[in-house]
């Protein structure tokens, strides 16, 4: 945490307030102060640096946020990859039941052609 020092002057004009305001606050510890050189100085709280750290750990939020749904989309293509081998098999199988099948009908034809023919012969 940054801590910044400000005039009461300064500090007077940034929060629209009197410098007897001021003084009162600091004399009832409300807000913190220290004496530098004769002359009083307020201790206030960086609120950009607060705004930057909130901002950090919004981004870091999202980027575990990305993080998960690129795990998630990895691990889909995996999925993806092995479906795709899963109907490439598939595929295959059914590629060589197709030549069985043809492969068997072939051979009925050609037994009922020899039969026919011996049938004739006889």
């Amino acid at each position: 945490m940054i801590l910044k020092l400000l005039s009461i002057k300064d500090y007077c004009k940034k929060m629209k307030i009197t410098d007897a305001a001021v003084r009162k606050q600091i004399k009832s510890d409300t807000i913190k102060s220290c004496e530098y050189n004769h002359q009083i100085y307020v201790i206030i709280k960086d609120e950009k640096e607060q705004q930057q750290q909130t901002k950090i750990k919004l981004l870091n939020s999202k980027i575990k946020e990305l993080k998960s749904e690129a795990k998630q989309y990895i691990r889909q293509d995996e999925l993806i990859k092995e479906q795709k081998q899963r109907i490439e098999k598939l595929e295959n199988k059914i590629e060589n039941i197709q030549d069985k099948k043809d492969e068997l009908y072939e051979n009925i034809v050609a037994h009922m052609t020899n039969l026919q023919i011996e049938n004739k012969g006889k």
